[in-house]
């Protein structure tokens, strides 16, 4: 996985004492989809059939492109302040 986001020019290594991995850009320029995108062979969701016409396979497809949107519009600076101000665990009952 971190080869891959290596390759995908989102982290970088540094050798030595202190080292270890780095993000290349800013987290706020980082989008969530990237991630999924270097790391996932296959992020999409597939319809139970190819047929365009089927309305199953149209509403997965709205979805996925949906997802993606969510996913291209949050970054990694997003999900580190969230986790920060949520709970990561529910309390309500």
């Amino acid at each position: 996985i971190l080869r891959r986001l290596g390759k995908a020019g989102i982290l970088g290594s540094q050798r030595g004492v202190g080292g270890g991995y780095v993000l290349l850009r800013p987290a706020s320029q980082i989008s969530v989809l990237q991630v999924i995108n270097a790391t996932a062979r296959v992020l999409k969701t597939h319809a139970v059939n190819d047929n365009p016409n089927d309305p199953v396979h149209t509403l997965i497809e709205r979805a996925s492109e949906r997802v993606d949107q969510v996913f291209d519009s949050t970054t990694l600076q997003d999900l580190a302040e969230s986790a920060i101000t949520e709970p990561a665990v529910s309390t309500t009952p």
